[in-house]
């Protein structure tokens, strides 16, 4: 993918500087490589080696930039460290932002993508909250101004990542990524092929991160056929909420299995629940969770 201009570079680059150290502790958490995943490390494609580059050279842009950073929320622990990065990222690159939250509701967002439109940045960076809606945000607002429009975490328009007229997407939640977080839970709690219950507990329902995990939780219940999930939560990435279902869940099945979390930060709710129960979590409750936090790797 060439690089279009130093603005759709100073873009790429405000992008993955803020997502970089995610993906990284996801990508350090991870077990053996499976032919799902992307490239191997040692393959770096050229888009990446240019942005490299671009962060080492540390060139400030002639032009102070103006970036509307629309996005599918704020306040969960995710989405709280990724403004944490974009911030340090205008710090270093010298540009200011505006945020429009839509916090996962795509009527909210559409709302959120006129008014950007109408306030003239000199670009955007794009969480969707759903494929379909969010594609025909993009096209029918940003792509009329002719200025950069970076993607962030999910894809759009029915592609699995990368949507052909963005001047970039940087995303680890593709479809596969859910699918082999779950078959990998399901395996290490159930693989033995006896009967086994589990919990699962997903993000707000009507964003896509929503369905990607129903669907992974889906395929993973084909291929697992002795998981039985006894409860199958929208938890909001709220470890209160992630406790009283997990609380439910115990007093209905005290001999549950497993908990497979959306992310790490209800996790912290699920083992409190587990605790509170007098079982002991990882060992008479297992838990499987994405999103490679601080505490998760401590626990």
């Amino acid at each position: 993918m060439a690089i279009p201009s130093i603005l759709g570079l100073h873009l790429r680059m405000g992008a993955m500087a803020f997502l970089a150290s995610l993906i990284c502790q996801v990508a350090a958490g991870a077990a053996e490589r499976d032919p799902r995943d992307s490239a191997a490390p040692d393959k770096v494609p050229e888009p990446m080696r240019n942005i490299i580059a671009f962060e080492k050279a540390g060139t400030m842009p002639s032009k102070h930039y103006k970036i509307a950073y629309v996005t599918e929320c704020v306040t969960n622990a995710y989405c709280e460290a990724r403004m944490k990065g974009l911030e340090e990222a205008a710090k270093k690159y010298g540009f200011e932002f505006k945020t429009f939250d839509s916090n996962f509701n795509p009527q909210a967002q559409l709302k959120d993508v006129q008014n950007a439109v109408q306030q003239g940045f000199d670009g955007y960076l794009f969480g969707p909250t759903a494929d379909a809606p969010a594609c025909k945000m993009w096209k029918d607002y940003m792509v009329p101004t002719k200025k950069p429009v970076v993607s962030i975490d999910l894809s759009m328009c029915g592609d699995i990542d990368y949507t052909p007229g963005l001047a970039a997407t940087v995303s680890i939640q593709r479809q596969p990524y859910y699918d082999i977080h779950v078959e990998r839970a399901f395996a290490a709690a159930c693989g033995d092929g006896k009967p086994c219950k589990g919990v699962s507990l997903s993000g707000f329902a009507g964003s896509d991160l929503f369905t990607r995990w129903e669907m992974a939780i889906d395929k993973g219940l084909k291929k697992f056929p002795n998981v039985q999930i006894v409860s199958r939560r929208e938890a909001k990435f709220d470890p209160r909420l992630a406790r009283q279902i997990t609380q439910d869940a115990l007093q209905a099945h005290p001999d549950l299995n497993f908990v497979v979390c959306h992310d790490d930060n209800m996790s912290l709710g699920v083992a409190a629940a587990i605790k509170a129960a007098g079982l002991v979590p990882g060992k008479d409750v297992k838990i499987y969770s994405m999103g490679a936090t601080p505490t998760a790797f401590k626990a």
